[in-house]
């Protein structure tokens, strides 16, 4: 895919690096977000993850048809889309933790 060097074969190249990653970037998402009472809130914190993610995955499509299309740059082209979720991770861990630290 790398030596055919096409707007098709580029995006292609990079959704499958992205697969792997996001298999990664989605671990401290599912963790941090299953911390709590697990007697009252057992299964809830699945639905704030499930939406998370596609929301994540609907992200990066749009972003690989974009690069495919010809509309978006091949380098940062899906990896934007990592650097949001990682951002946005950041934002909920750290208020997560101001959240706990406060009411304790």
């Amino acid at each position: 895919l790398w030596e055919i060097a096409t707007p098709e074969s580029l995006a292609a190249l990079s959704w499958r690096l992205s697969l792997p990653l996001l298999c990664l970037l989605m671990l401290p998402w599912a963790f941090s977000l299953a911390l709590g009472n697990q007697r009252k809130h057992r299964f809830f914190w699945l639905v704030p993850v499930i939406l998370i993610q596609f929301v994540y995955i609907s992200g990066l499509m749009l972003a690989k048809q974009s690069i495919s299309q010809g509309h978006l740059a091949v380098f940062p082209g899906l990896f934007w889309v990592h650097g949001a979720v990682i951002a946005a991770g950041m934002c909920v861990i750290g208020i997560r933790h101001a959240v706990t630290r406060w009411f304790a």
